[in-house]
């Protein structure tokens, strides 16, 4: 269903790329919706078929196609995309990339058009403190600041908060206004005064769908919460995953398929301790990332912990395949209440990693982020400070081997800082 806001709200998905790089959107744009949206498809199994599933050569077709499905009546489905696509550059580009946070944008634009504004509200906040975080060291991002204070500003007016809504957008009207009269400020500035204009409308209606536009559902339904965790880190795969019934399921984001389908099979081997136990790790890995996944760590913790058990008897406390197992289990301890916990397992995996493979080693990466970021968890800031600028020295090193590498690490580095300072 395709719902209908109180106001023809003045909505400009962020483009990540030029439309000759936008799979689709020229067809498009053109008035072809059904031959761009083939385009788009197209390209987006190419990318898949050429790269594997996750990788960011998919994002361009993803972007293209979210939008497309968004703004022709099928948001549930635009909005599922535009989620990939926020998981894949969060990933691969790192969460701290102006892609990415566009990206986040961009599926607030989605909840808008699902009836969710509460939703699409903490989107645009989560934005918006990202881009003051970023401007308040470098003022170039003052402005994609206040274009997502305003979009903040339209999803609570659409959440029947237009008293809030009003001085937000009023407040971004005016420091776009006394901003350099660059090109690009004048779009911002446009939109900004047209959603300011609606919103008195608005208000002057006493909130009051205008005439001739369907109303929101008087109670739209619940949808998922805005990005929750902003440190990112690399899940290593246990290696086992070839052997995993559920990972498809799972890739496609069907959690709860994904989870009765790995419990189904786990159900068919013997339980815990008994003999023949050992053919479990595959399904213990599967349950263990899935439910990770779904934020349901404290849950993922029972399979994780026996999954590093029995990796622990079969291949060594010590192999690489148990360590990665260790650090998905510490990390799922870290953010379900057992921080203290998590960092001393973090640790030891970091320890014999530095040991074995060198501290400039991908996987020892991997497992030094994930002591930066348990070190935060405990109230240690500043101790993950020093962690994450090593972390990224050593990205540094490394970084033509994986061009992720360095601006993760960077946007670890400087989101620690922000916890550090108090603005986060």
């Amino acid at each position: 269903m395709k719902y209908r806001f109180k106001e023809p709200w003045s909505l400009a998905f962020l483009d990540q790329w030029e439309v000759s790089d936008r799979p689709g959107q020229e067809l498009f744009e053109s008035g072809d919706q059904v031959g761009g949206e083939a385009e788009a498809r197209a390209a987006l199994r190419d990318a898949v078929r050429r790269h594997g599933s996750g990788c960011a050569e998919a994002l361009p077709s993803l972007d293209s196609l979210g939008k497309m499905l968004i703004t022709t009546g099928r948001a549930e489905e635009g909005t599922a995309v535009l989620s990939e696509a926020l998981e894949i550059s969060a990933r691969r580009l790192g969460n701290l990339v102006g892609v990415t946070i566009g990206r986040i944008q961009n599926l607030g634009f989605g909840e808008l058009y699902l009836g969710r504004p509460h939703e699409a509200l903490k989107h645009f906040q989560h934005v918006r403190d990202t881009w003051k975080t970023l401007a308040n060291r470098d003022p170039r991002y003052r402005m994609s600041e206040l274009s997502a204070q305003c979009m903040a500003g339209v999803a609570l007016a659409e959440d029947g908060r237009v008293g809030e809504a009003l001085p937000i957008l009023e407040g971004a009207v005016l420091a776009l206004e006394r901003m350099d009269p660059l090109p690009e400020r004048e779009g911002y500035l446009r939109l900004a005064r047209e959603n300011l204009g609606m919103a008195r409308d608005l208000e002057a209606r006493g909130g009051e769908p205008r005439p001739g536009w369907e109303a929101l559902p008087e109670k739209p339904a619940l949808g998922r919460s805005s990005p929750g965790t902003t440190f990112l880190w690399t899940r290593e795969d246990p290696g086992t995953l070839g052997e995993d019934p559920a990972r498809e399921l799972r890739e496609a984001g069907d959690f709860a398929g994904a989870e009765a389908r790995a419990l189904e099979a786990l159900a068919l081997l013997p339980g815990p301790g008994a003999p023949g136990r050992d053919r479990a790790l595959p399904l213990l890995d599967s349950l263990g990332r899935t439910l990770a996944l779904a934020g349901r760590n404290g849950e993922a913790l029972q399979y994780l912990e026996e999954s590093v058990s029995v990796s622990s008897r079969l291949l060594g406390p010590e192999h690489d395949r148990t360590l990665g197992r260790v650090i998905s289990m510490a990390m799922a301890a870290v953010v379900s209440g057992r921080p203290g916990e998590g960092l001393a397992h973090l640790e030891r995996a970091r320890d014999v990693r530095v040991k074995r493979l060198g501290r400039d080693d991908l996987k020892t990466l991997t497992a030094r982020t994930a002591v930066g970021i348990a070190l935060v968890v405990c109230g240690r800031a500043d101790q993950a400070v020093e962690v994450f600028r090593e972390v990224l020295a050593s990205a540094e090193r490394l970084g033509p081997l994986d061009r992720a590498i360095v601006p993760q690490a960077r946007g670890n580095l400087e989101l620690a800082e922000a916890w550090l300072g108090g603005s986060l």
